[in-house]
């Protein structure tokens, strides 16, 4: 053994297979930038090519408001049936999807990697949660959202003390 312990080898393999899976070229790029993948830097200049950028960047839009919309409405939701303490398999999921939420933006060095894809094709501004909510409340959306999430599963933790 060379004294770091066997228990490292492999999240070592794990982050080597993970880095070679997202084809990420720059070395200062955060881990898992998506403008950064091999796939994102063979797909660009194709839309480049076709003028595609504008299509592109609306549709991405779109997506990334669609994806921002149910996210947060499952977080609201969360947080009034856990302060309702009401627990379904359903909050499960929620927290799932939260989770996997919050694993790609912290990935991602804290931004969505759908900001970056925007951006990198002109445009001006990347994300969408400024275009319905006031500057101070797209600023703190990870903020609220945590909250709200906390709020819930201390709801549900109270409702259960409460119970015993």
């Amino acid at each position: 053994m060379d004294g770091r312990g066997s228990h490292r080898r492999p999240i070592g393999r794990l982050t080597a297979a993970a880095r070679a899976l997202y084809g990420g070229s720059k070395p200062d790029a955060p881990f898992g930038a998506v403008i950064d993948t091999a796939a994102w830097q063979r797909l660009r200049p194709a839309i480049v090519a076709r003028g595609w950028e504008q299509p592109v960047i609306t549709g991405v839009k779109l997506a990334h408001t669609l994806i921002f919309a149910v996210l947060s409405s499952l977080i609201v939701w969360f947080a009034w049936s856990g302060l309702r303490g009401r627990w379904s398999r359903r909050m499960g999921l929620v927290l799932a999807a939260v989770g996997v939420e919050a694993a790609v933006i912290t990935a991602n060095g804290g931004r969505c990697p759908l900001t970056g894809v925007v951006e990198d094709l002109g445009a001006e501004r990347g994300t969408v949660s400024d275009i319905f909510l006031p500057g101070w409340a797209a600023r703190r959306i990870p903020h609220i959202s945590s909250a709200l999430v906390a709020a819930g599963l201390l709801g549900l933790a109270a409702r259960r003390l409460a119970r015993r």
